[in-house]
């Protein structure tokens, strides 16, 4: 069970709303809390919480601004925090900006090698052998900008300008694991610098939760290796497609994922393209496999059974299949259709007090293990 379940228990739940009205521009801000409380023989007595804040503006799509926040801390050491702000304009411009703040301390990283087919041994993975633990922290800042939209206004296409300061510092020990005997470079630890541009297109009836559209970004960033120890790149693509029809008397949404990543020069071990864990492959743990070119795709079935829009709740569940592998560099072309892994899972998942705050849940299934996921917001 350990393997499978970490920990989650909710004991409660509140959420609150309140609307503001100035003028002819109506306001309306949202906020909710999710507290957390439980106990992991692992981890010790585990808590924490999160909280979003939502700021609707009429005329401002999606949000005027939003604001998120979650902790997690037990006693046995691990600890967690991040923070987002995001506007849609930046001091009264079209910019709409992001700013991200993430740190904490990892005490189950997991490293399994480098490569598409990797061993893996149960009880290794029991044994905590290919676990690490590790200190990390982000601090990120992201603007875009819209440079065109089709003259009926269906979409529009973004700029995007970033840049981001971030570390990981991985703890060597005397215990035998995977990165003590392999030692990854930069093992001992590395900040990074990172500047990047890139296209953002955007045609989805919502970011939260789509059920027709399209979207897609494509994000070209570089550590320069100023001030810093590496210099290295990435190119990262994602496109995603969206479908509604009506079965029965709910409504199903079909939602498709492709995405593309890849690094090249001095990138340090913990930011090779990967695939899987909760955004690329369900089923196997994060960074279950690591190399220089990743690809992955998802098809997922979504539907709401229970609906009550008056109070901004709403309850359902997703069925999902995921896939992908990793290449070695210069070996797309000829290894592109082999040896791809597969998973399936299930969900479930939850809206409150607003349908852009969603709480979800899915169990994936994998040939090696099954794991379990808690998050806000559906994958893509």
């Amino acid at each position: 069970m350990k393997a499978y379940f970490r920990f989650f228990s909710i004991i409660f739940i509140f959420f609150g709303t309140y609307q503001l009205t100035h003028g002819q521009a109506r306001d309306s801000v949202k906020i909710g809390l999710l507290p957390a409380l439980g106990y992991s023989s692992d981890m010790g007595v585990i808590g924490g919480g999160i909280i979003s804040r939502y700021h609707y503006q009429e005329g401002m799509q999606p949000f005027k601004n939003l604001l998120q926040a979650s902790g997690i801390a037990t006693t046995k050491g691990l600890f967690s925090f991040s923070a987002q702000f995001e506007q849609l304009k930046t001091m009264n411009s079209d910019i709409r900006s992001r700013y991200i703040l993430n740190f904490g301390r990892v005490k189950e990283a997991t490293f399994f090698g480098f490569g598409n087919n990797t061993s893996f041994e149960k009880d290794r993975w029991n044994d905590g052998y290919y676990y690490y633990e590790t200190y990390f922290g982000l601090i990120e800042i992201y603007g875009r900008k819209k440079i065109w939209s089709p003259v009926d206004g269906s979409g529009h296409l973004d700029i995007v300008k970033l840049t981001n300061l971030s570390v990981e510092n991985p703890q060597l020990n005397a215990d035998t694991n995977m990165v003590s005997e392999t030692m990854p470079e930069f093992v001992d630890g590395l900040w990074v610098w990172e500047t990047g541009t890139g296209l953002v297109w955007e045609n989805r009836d919502s970011e939260f939760s789509a059920t027709r559209g399209n979207a897609a970004r494509l994000e070209l960033r570089a550590a320069p290796g100023i001030l810093m120890d590496n210099s290295s790149w990435q190119i990262q693509f994602q496109a995603s497609q969206y479908f509604t029809e009506q079965v029965l008397i709910f409504p199903v949404t079909a939602a498709f994922k492709l995405g593309y990543h890849q690094a090249g020069g001095d990138t340090p071990f913990w930011r090779m393209p990967q695939v899987g864990g909760e955004f690329s492959m369900r089923g196997y743990p994060e960074g279950r496999f690591i190399g220089d070119i990743a690809l992955y795709y998802t098809a997922e079935l979504r539907t709401w059974l229970i609906q009550y829009p008056e109070h901004g709740f709403r309850l359902g569940g997703q069925l999902f299949t995921d896939a992908g592998r990793v290449y070695d560099s210069g070996k797309l072309t000829t290894e592109l259709f082999e040896d791809h892994k597969r998973t399936f899972g299930l969900g479930a998942a939850m809206s409150l007090f607003t349908n852009d705050f969603i709480i979800r849940a899915d169990m994936g299934f994998s040939e090696e293990m099954s794991r379990f996921y808690i998050g806000i917001g559906y994958t893509f």
